[in-house]
């Protein structure tokens, strides 16, 4: 048995917010490792500032120069692009599957459009 991690960005109401719906999938050889990978990325933020109450996700750390909830001390305040390409080389370096795709949203036929969400996610994966 593999497992596999997908995850998206953007979203599938059309006209609204993004113009993109991006999946992304995950299938590591080892999901101890992968699992190891997240935790030393996680707990190095931490020690670099990263403030605890905030949750660890993409799009806080892309927004860490603007956000308020995080300190002028947290390592990555001015370029989390160098925080992204750590984890995301660790995770590439890793024995697996990575896969994705990205969907131009208003390329969608009419069918497409209209249905609900879950079948579209279902769809795209």
């Amino acid at each position: 048995m593999r497992h596999v991690f997908m995850d998206e960005s953007g979203d599938l109401g059309v006209g609204v917010g993004s113009d993109y719906l991006v999946m992304a999938f995950l299938s590591p050889e080892s999901r101890k490792n992968l699992n190891k990978q997240i935790k030393n990325f996680n707990a190095h933020l931490i020690r670099n500032g990263w403030n605890k109450a905030l949750e660890i996700k993409a799009a806080n750390l892309w927004h860490a120069p603007k956000s308020a909830d995080l300190s002028d001390q947290f390592r990555y305040k001015k370029d989390p692009a160098e925080a992204i390409r750590n984890v995301l080389t660790a995770i590439a370096q890793l024995d697996g599957y990575i896969e994705y795709v990205c969907v131009k949203l208003d390329t969608l036929s009419e069918g497409l459009r209209s249905a609900p969400e879950g079948i579209l996610y279902n769809h795209f994966a």
